[in-house]
């Protein structure tokens, strides 16, 4: 797989809650920092994470609107809305990701943004 291919198959698997793709996608050592703050060290948190999230809340949509890679590392612009605790919510997002020899995702860190924008400026 590409590097943007096992990027798609993350998001795909939380649109499916099919976390069986978790060993394919991360590194066993894998450090994961959420946008908002929670960190995950090691692929057996991340699948806990995965597992204890998706009982309380269901994703709708998770969309890469643009990627951009150079040698080990991969940057991807994207779209997420889901359903969490009841609260439907959506938000712009960056990630940027490391990925070992093996093409796992060893190291990866979101940023996130306000999906509705306005401009102070202009019409």
């Amino acid at each position: 797989m590409t590097h943007e291919e096992t990027v798609r198959a993350w998001f795909d698997a939380w649109l499916t809650r099919e976390s069986a793709v978790i060993p394919e996608i991360f590194a066993q050592d894998v450090r994961y920092v959420e946008c908002y703050g929670p960190e995950y060290i090691g692929r057996g948190e991340v699948e806990q994470w995965f597992a204890d999230w998706n009982a309380r809340g269901r994703v709708l949509e998770w969309r890469i609107r643009r990627a951009i890679g150079q040698g080990e590392w991969l940057a991807v612009h994207w779209f997420f809305r889901c359903i969490y605790d009841g609260t439907e919510g959506a938000f712009d997002g960056m990630t940027l990701m490391r990925f070992d020899g093996a093409g796992r995702i060893a190291e990866l860190r979101e940023f996130g943004s306000k999906a509705e924008h306005e401009r102070p400026y202009g019409g």
